[in-house]
C-alpha cells in the first residue's frame, strides 16, 4: 500500500470502509480512532490489532487470529448436554456488568480477553446457553472489545462487494455475480475497443480498463459531467488510465447517425439505387410514422428514417423520455428520467446551423434535417464544459456534429480528469475532439456495455452501428421490460444473433460443522442481462 492510493479496510465489526490513504489520514469506527499512517508500506492482505488507540502490525493470518479467539475462550464455553436456549428472554437485565465496571476494568489495565471473560461470568444467562450459542456470544464481544482490521486490495468485485451493503442503489444494484456476468459476456481483453455507457460511479469503465490492462482502447459516453471515481479506486497504473478516453453522448450519437448515413450510400451504390430511394432526404421528410413509433432496419442499409419530431415522439414512447427539447447538427436531447438521453434525427446530417440572437446570450439557430426546416427554431446547446465565454455558432460537420473543443482538463483540476495510478503519480482521462472521434468511429468497437438507470431502447439501436462485425454487446438494467423491448428490436432487425436475456441470481451459505444453512439476509436482487453478437444481414434479403 502507497502513500495516495487506495484500500478497503475490513473491520472486525464486519464493518467495511473505502478509504484514501492520505498522510494524517484518521479512521473512525465503533469507539476507536487511529491513524491510517502504518498501513502505508505494508502488504495488501496485512492484518492489524487496534492497540493503545493505535494501529499495530500483526502477523497472523485471518484464520490464525479467529482461531486465537476460539482457543483464547476453551476454557469459558462449558455448556452441558441438556443446555437449551428455550427457556432464554432477553430483557437486558442479565448482564451485570456496566459501562462504570468496565471503564473501570480498562483503567486498572485489562485488556480485551480479560474484559470479555468478566462479561461472560457476570452473565446471569450464559452458563444456562448451548456450546454454540456460548461460541457465538464471545465471538461477538470479541469484535467489539479486541478490534482488528484487515486491509484489501480493491478491485471491481470487492467494491461491488461494499456497495451492495453501503448503498446498491449507487452501482444499479449491481451484485458481484451479475458484475461478473458482464464482464465475461462483453469479451474485453487486451486489444479491445469497448464502448461503455454507464451510471455506476464508473466501475464498469474501470473493470474494463483493468482487463485491458493499458492495450487496447475504452471510451466512456456520459450524458452529463463524467462520474469516473472507480478509476483511482482500483489503483490502476497510468498506463491504464490513459487508455480511457471520454465523450459527449450527443457527439457520439450524432457520429454514429453519420456513419449510418454513409453505409446506407454505400449500400444503395452496390444495389444500384433500389435501396438509394429509401435513403434520400426527400424519402426521409415523406416517411409516415405509424403509432408514433420510427422504425429502422440497422445493418441492412435499407434505413426508415423519420422527421426529427417522429423519433423524438419514438424515443418518448420506447425510452422513457419526457421531453424533446433542443436540436441542433441533426442531434434531438431527450429528457429521459433523470438524465437527458440524447438520440441522433432520422433523415441525415444537418446541412448547416447559423448564429442569432445573440442579445439574448443563447445562440438560437435554424436547422435543416433533410429538407430544410423553415421556420424551426431552437436553442444551441453549447458543447459540454466549454472553457471559453467566447459564444461560437455551431459549425456544419460530418454527422451534424459542432466543432469539438477539447474537455481536457487542466494541470492541477482535481475531477474527472485528474486520476492517481498506484504510483502516486497523476493520470489523466483525455476527452476525445471531434477529429479523434471521428476516426474512432469509423474504427469501430469490438464491444459494447450499456448499463444506465434509463432506458437503453431509445439509444441501443444507434450505439449498435458503432460496433463491428461480430462485435459483442452487453446491456444490463434493473427492470426486465426494456430489455425485452430491445431484444424483440434485435429479432426484427435481424442484427444481432446468440440474444439471450438473463436474471442473475445467488445465494450465500454458511458452511459450518453440523450448522450449514442459507444467510438469513440475503444481497438484495439484482438486474437483469442482455446480450448478443452483431452481424450484418445479407442486403439481398
Amino acid at each position: 500500500m502507497e502513500a495516495g492510493g487506495w484500500a478497503i479496510l475490513s473491520l472486525s465489526s464486519g464493518e467495511r470502509r473505502l478509504v484514501q490513504l492520505k498522510p494524517g489520514a484518521k479512521l473512525n469506527f465503533s469507539r476507536h480512532s487511529f491513524h491510517l499512517d502504518p498501513l502505508v508500506g505494508a502488504p495488501f492482505g496485512a492484518n492489524f490489532r487496534v492497540d493503545g488507540g493505535g494501529l499495530v502490525r500483526d502477523s497472523r493470518t485471518v484464520e490464525e487470529i479467529s482461531g486465537a479467539v476460539g482457543d483464547a475462550f476453551a476454557g469459558v464455553v462449558c455448556a452441558g448436554p441438556h443446555n437449551s436456549n428455550a427457556e432464554i428472554y432477553d430483557t437486558s437485565t442479565a448482564q451485570q456488568l456496566d459501562d462504570k465496571a468496565i471503564a473501570e476494568l480498562r483503567s486498572k489495565g485489562a485488556q480485551g480477553e480479560e474484559i470479555i471473560k468478566a462479561l461472560a461470568h457476570n452473565s446471569a444467562t450464559f452458563a444456562s446457553k448451548t456450546a454454540f450459542a456460548q461460541d457465538k456470544y464471545l465471538r461477538k464481544k470479541a469484535k467489539k472489545y479486541m478490534p482488528s482490521v484487515h486491509a484489501i486490495k480493491p478491485s471491481a468485485l470487492s467494491v461491488c462487494d461494499l456497495y451492495m451493503v453501503k448503498g446498491p442503489e449507487k452501482l444499479l444494484m449491481l451484485r458481484r455475480d451479475s458484475l461478473a456476468l458482464l464482464l465475461s459476456l462483453s469479451n474485453v481483453q487486451p486489444g479491445s475497443r469497448a464502448l461503455v455507457v454507464e451510471s455506476a460511479l464508473g466501475l464498469l469503465t474501470a473493470s474494463i480498463a483493468q482487463r485491458l490492462g493499458g492495450e487496447g482502447l475504452v471510451v466512456a459516453a456520459h450524458l452529463h459531467k463524467p462520474v469516473l471515481d472507480a478509476l483511482q479506486w482500483l489503483n490502476l497504473t497510468s498506463d491504464e488510465v490513459c487508455s480511457v478516453r471520454s465523450c459527449h453522448l450527443k457527439a457520439l450519437l450524432a457520429g454514429a447517425c453519420a456513419l449510418g448515413d454513409r453505409t446506407a450510400r454505400g449500400v444503395a451504390a452496390m444495389r444500384g439505387g433500389e435501396v438509394e430511394d429509401a435513403v434520400r432526404g426527400e424519402v426521409a421528410g415523406e416517411e409516415t410514422v405509424e403509432g408514433g413509433e420510427a422504425e429502422e432496419a440497422v445493418g441492412t442499409g435499407g434505413a426508415e428514417e423519420a422527421t426529427g419530431a417522429g423519433v423524438a415522439e419514438a424515443a418518448m414512447g420506447a425510452g422513457g423520455a419526457e421531453e424533446a427539447e433542443a436540436m441542433e447538427g441533426g442531434v434531438a436531447e431527450v429528457e429521459m428520467g433523470e438524465g437527458v438521453a440524447e438520440e441522433v434525427i432520422g433523415g441525415g446530417a444537418a446541412e448547416e446551423a447559423t448564429a442569432a440572437e445573440e442579445a439574448t446570450g443563447e445562440g438560437v439557430a435554424e436547422v435543416a434535417m433533410g429538407e430544410r426546416a423553415e421556420g424551426e427554431e431552437s436553442a444551441v446547446v453549447p458543447p459540454p464544459k466549454e472553457r471559453s465565454s467566447r459564444k461560437r455558432p455551431a459549425e456544419e460537420g460530418a454527422g451534424g456534429e459542432e466543432e469539438g473543443t477539447s474537455l481536457a482538463p487542466e494541470e492541477g483540476v482535481d475531477g474527472d480528469g485528474e486520476k492517481l495510478d498506484g504510483k502516486g503519480r497523476k493520470a489523466r482521462v483525455v476527452s476525445l475532439q471531434e477529429a479523434e472521434l471521428s476516426a474512432t468511429i469509423e474504427e469501430g468497437f469490438t464491444s459494447l456495455v450499456l448499463a444506465t438507470r434509463d432506458s437503453p431502447t431509445a439509444v441501443l439501436p444507434l450505439l449498435l452501428k458503432l460496433l463491428r462485425p461480430g462485435g459483442v454487446f452487453v446491456v444490463y438494467h434493473q427492470s426486465m421490460q426494456p430489455l425485452a423491448e430491445c431484444l424483440h428490436a434485435c429479432h426484427r432487425s435481424r442484427e444481432a444473433v446468440r440474444l439471450q436475456l438473463i436474471e442473475p441470481w445467488s445465494r450465500t451459505y454458511q458452511v459450518a460443522p453440523n450448522r450449514t444453512h442459507p444467510m438469513m439476509n440475503a444481497h438484495p436482487p439484482t438486474g437483469f442481462v442482455l446480450s448478443g453478437i452483431k452481424v450484418v444481414n445479407d442486403v439481398g434479403e
